[in-house]
Order: structure tokens, then C-alpha cells, then sequence
């Protein structure tokens, strides 16, 4: 018999710890201790091996009074745990902080598969703990072993799926609170501790990254589909919703604490939302050739929860494009690298081609509001030259110029203001630097001739973002493009 949450809410009562287990946590935990104090790693690592086995063990137990979502004994025997593994990492025993991590996350994975939810959010916040010692220690490895256990009880809660008691939830903001914490501080250039801080929740490289989670979840999500398995998908459908709520702003928190130290996260940022990018796409058009006919009352609702979740995934996708990266660019602090943020622009003019493929042009206007608007802002402020704002530009033709192949009239209308609405600003900007000059440069069409001498020289197999561009249009798709932006 343990006391539970209840209790603990209502105040003393006659419930009290099991006595021998007490006893036995209170000398073993004691012995900890001195191990700890003397140093004594291989001591402290045999311990928390026992204490991790005996945890393992409880998982299983039943107590009286508890909820059904979490378990007494175990966060008993945790207590226990974590109390000197926070002294080791608080001097600086590294192997004391990192065991005590995977042991920690082996216990949260045993409990997510019991649906022990209220214990496995206990315990992730223990794990997240372990990771501010190695950064303010600047030990990379030390933060990347509590990163690497959250982002696999992430994995798993998505993999099951576990989406219940905003499990998910919990392990995303633990994750975006270290990241924000570790980006705080800047990296020398071509340095790795980064990626081994941070890498195995924000490179796409690695199976824990977000952008693979998002994978992992829909490609559950078609086997279940296909295989009929109505409770399953209805489990991954509250998984990816769960995962996808406000996940633009989880990006732009991120984003902007490495803009502001212009990490090389900045990159890895980018890579996610475009892997997430092509992940949605290809959940959307699955989610088309699958819609169920409302043939009687239990279809229709099927059918309508079918349609809700489409919005659902549409909706976060139209914020993910078009709210973050203005918001990332604002936090860069001056003088601003434009090669920092260069993979920005040809992302967003993939997913707005993207869009237009997969017939879902609400996306592709997000991308050019955010083109549009980073433009701008270049041109008021010119990044390193006045001309780079013309250069990010281009990437709004290159949209405009699938549209209007596409016969996307609404996007070609909308490019086509954009651009024109930027090289009014532009020429207010060259006037402002050049006040007695007798002309000044038309850069915009400058750049866009440019795109035609690229389509020339085959460029266009250099990467999927040029080729999804450079594969399809002609010379002739770009003089025609041009002349809709007359007159100058």
C-alpha cells in the first residue's frame, strides 16, 4: 500500500510508505550518497543499476487508492534515484549523470507501455534536470544523453502511438526548453559539440529527430488505415495531431535562440520543417484517396472525423510555413550573415512549388507571405548589400513562374503583387542610399535573367529544391513572368 497523488492533495492521512521498502531505499540511498561524495563511480553505477531493476520490477505493481495513470511505488523508488544522481552531476561525474539519464528513461518507456502517464511526466522532468548541468558545464555529451532519453520516450509515445495525457506534449516542451537553453550560448565555427548536444532531436540524420517522428507517426498511421485497424488510426490520428499542435511555434522558439547566437541550428531548424513539409504533403494526398463515402450514420461521422483531421493537418502545416521563418529573421542580430539563413529561401520556394503540385494553394501562399516579407524587411535593412534582398526575391518568381505554368491564377496574381510591391520598395531604398543618381538598377529583373542563363547551363540537378524548379520551366516561362511585372 502507497499513498498516491489523492493523498498528497488531501494532506496527512493514516496511509504511510511501505516500511521495508522505506528501509531498504533510505540504506541503499545513503550509501549512494557517501559513493557519490568519495567520487566513487563504479560504486554509484552498480546502485543505480539496482535501483533502476527494482523500478522496472514496480512497474508492474498495483496499488491501493492510486490512479490508473500513474504508479506510487515507482515514482517512490525514483525519488530515491534521482536525489544523488543530481549531486554527481552537480559535481561533475559524468558517467553518475549520464547512466542516471538512460536508467531514468528506461523506467519512462516501461511505464508509457502500462499508460502510467502521470509518472512517465514526473520523470521526464527529472531527465530534462540532468541536461542544464551539462550545459551550464558546457559538456555536450553530458546534455545530449538526457536529449537522446526524452526524444525516445517521444519516439515511442508517437510509435505505439501513446498520444493520452499530453505525453507528447511533455516531452516536446522539456525538449524546447533545452534547446533554447543550450542555443544560448555560441559555438565556434565547424564545432560539433552541437550535434551531439542537440542532435538526436534536431538532426534529421538521427531516428529520434522531429521531422522522422512526424514519419514515423504517418506511416503507422497508412499501415493502420489499410489494414482496417480503426482503433490503431484513430491512436495515430490524436498522435500527429498532439504532435503537429503549435509545433510552429516550438520551431520558432528554437529558431530564434539560435539566430540570435547564429547557431548552425538555424540549419537544422530549416531541415525539419522541410522534411515535415513533404511528410504532410504526402499525409494530405493519402488522406484524399482515402476518405470514406458517408453511406449511413456511422460512416458520415467517420467521414466527418476523416475531414477534421485533414483541416487539422493543413491548418498547422499553413502556420509552420508562413509563421516562422519572418520571426527567426527578426531575431538575428546585426551584422547579419546572409549565408546563415540562405537555406531559408530556396526551402520556401520548394514547399510553395510543392503546394501547387499537390493542389493545396493556401501552403503556397504562406510561403510567398514569408518571402514577401523577409524581402522587405532585407530591403529596409539591407543584409550585407542591398542586392541580397533582390536575390530572396527571385524565390517568389520561381513560385510565380510554376503557377503560371500550373494555370494557378490566384498564386500568379499574388506573386506577381508581391514582387511588384518589393521593387517599389527596392528602387524607395536605392533613391534613399543614391539620392542624385540618374538611374538606378532594375537587380530584380537582373536576377530573374539570371535564372534563364541557369536553366542553360543545366544546373538544375544540383539539389531538389533547383531541380523542382529548373526541371520544369523554359526560358520562354520566364520572359513571359518578367513581362507581367512591367512596367518598372
Amino acid at each position: 500500500m502507497m499513498p498516491s497523488s489523492f493523498h498528497a492533495m488531501i494532506g496527512p492521512t493514516e496511509f504511510e510508505f511501505d516500511t521495508v521498502l522505506t528501509e531498504a531505499l533510505e540504506g541503499i540511498s545513503a550509501l549512494h550518497k557517501v559513493a557519490i561524495r568519495g567520487g566513487d563511480v563504479q560504486l554509484s553505477q552498480q546502485i543505480t543499476d539496482a535501483l533502476e531493476y527494482l523500478a522496472l520490477q514496480s512497474v508492474d505493481t498495483k496499488s491501493l487508492f492510486a490512479r490508473p495513470d500513474e504508479n506510487p511505488s515507482t515514482a517512490f523508488i525514483r525519488a530515491y534515484m534521482a536525489g544523488p544522481i543530481q549531486d554527481g552531476a552537480i559535481r561533475g561525474l559524468d558517467d553518475v549523470t549520464m547512466g542516471g539519464a538512460r536508467a531514468q528513461t528506461n523506467i519512462a518507456k516501461a511505464l508509457l507501455k502500462k499508460h502510467q502517464y502521470l509518472t512517465v511526466r514526473t520523470t521526464i522532468d527529472d531527465i530534462e534536470k540532468l541536461s542544464y548541468f551539462g550545459i551550464a558545464q558546457r559538456k555536450a555529451h553530458v546534455t545530449g544523453t538526457p536529449v537522446r532519453g526524452i526524444a525516445e520516450v517521444l519516439q515511442l509515445a508517437v510509435a505505439e502511438p501513446i498520444p493520452e495525457r499530453h505525453t507528447i506534449h511533455a516531452a516536446l516542451e522539456a525538449l524546447q526548453r533545452i534547446c533554447v537553453a543550450e542555443l544560448q550560448f555560441k559555438s565556434p565555427a565547424f564545432d560539433q559539440s552541437l550535434r551531439f548536444a542537440l542532435g538526436a532531436f534536431l538532426d534529421v540524420t538521427q531516428p529520434t529527430a522531429l521531422s522522422n517522428l512526424e514519419a514515423l507517426a504517418i506511416q503507422g498511421l497508412s499501415a493502420a488505415m489499410q489494414e482496417g485497424n480503426v482503433a490503431k488510426a484513430d491512436g495515430y490520428r490524436e498522435a500527429i495531431r498532439e504532435l503537429n499542435d503549435a509545433l510552429w511555434g516550438r520551431l520558432v522558439a528554437i529558431g530564434t535562440a539560435a539566430a540570435r547566437t547564429a547557431s548552425s541550428a538555424l540549419f537544422d531548424v530549416n531541415t525539419n520543417i522541410s522534411e515535415i513539409a513533404k511528410h504532410c504533403f504526402w499525409l494530405l494526398a493519402f488522406l484524399g484517396r482515402t476518405k470514406p463515402e458517408a453511406v449511413d450514420e456511422a460512416s458520415a461521422h467517420e467521414a466527418w472525423l476523416h475531414e477534421r483531421f485533414e483541416a487539422d493537418v493543413l491548418h498547422e502545416l499553413e502556420w509552420m510555413v508562413g509563421a516562422t521563418y519572418w520571426r527567426i529573421f527578426d531575431a538575428l542580430e546585426p551584422p547579419i550573415n546572409i549565408n546563415a539563413i540562405w537555406d531559408f529561401f530556396p526551402t520556401l520556394s520548394h514547399i510553395g512549388i510543392q503546394a501547387l503540385d499537390a493542389k493545396f494553394p493556401s501552403v503556397a501562399e504562406s510561403a510567398i507571405s514569408e518571402l514577401k516579407s523577409i524581402s522587405l524587411k532585407a530591403a529596409e535593412k539591407p543584409v550585407q548589400t542591398l542586392h541580397s534582398a533582390a536575390r530572396i526575391a527571385t524565390f517568389i518568381a520561381r513560385i510565380g513562374i510554376l503557377a503560371q505554368k500550373l494555370g494557378e491564377q490566384k498564386i500568379l496574381d499574388l506573386s506577381v503583387a508581391a514582387l511588384k510591391e518589393f521593387q517599389l520598395q527596392y528602387f524607395a531604398k536605392q533613391k534613399e542610399i543614391q539620392p542624385e543618381a540618374k538611374d538606378y538598377d532594375a537587380t530584380l529583373v537582373n536576377e530573374l535573367n539570371d535564372l534563364k542563363n541557369d536553366l542553360r547551363k543545366n544546373h538544375w540537378f544540383i539539389d531538389d529544391e533547383d531541380a523542382s524548379f529548373f526541371g520544369r520551366v523554359t526560358p520562354e516561362d520566364i520572359d513571359t513572368f518578367v513581362a507581367r511585372l512591367a512596367p518598372w
